[in-house]
């Protein structure tokens, strides 16, 4: 997946038929047993507020990769990319 954007994409996509597949789930709850630092933690999480993280993390890898482009002198047309969509636009 790592070095083929076609492998990727079609990954991408059976991940969305696989969610189309449990319109249901997203507000059953799951327990999420995560090291924060303090030992081991159990967190109640529902699926809907995982997806939400999940996105929220993949944001911030955006941000660093839209960090080391502009390091680098690399610029690209999405002036969006890198940045939350909640983030005020200048």
């Amino acid at each position: 997946m790592e070095t083929s954007c076609l492998f990727a994409l079609e990954y991408l996509e059976n991940i969305q038929r696989g969610l189309g597949n449990y319109p249901n789930i997203l507000l059953d709850e799951v327990t999420v047993v995560d090291d924060l630092g303090l030992g081991k933690t159990e967190i109640l999480y529902t699926h809907a507020s995982l997806l939400a993280q999940a996105n929220s993390h993949a944001i911030h890898h955006y941000a660093i990769i839209n960090y080391i482009l502009h390091g680098l002198n690399v610029s690209i047309s999405d002036l969006r990319f890198g940045y939350n969509p909640t983030t005020p636009s200048l």
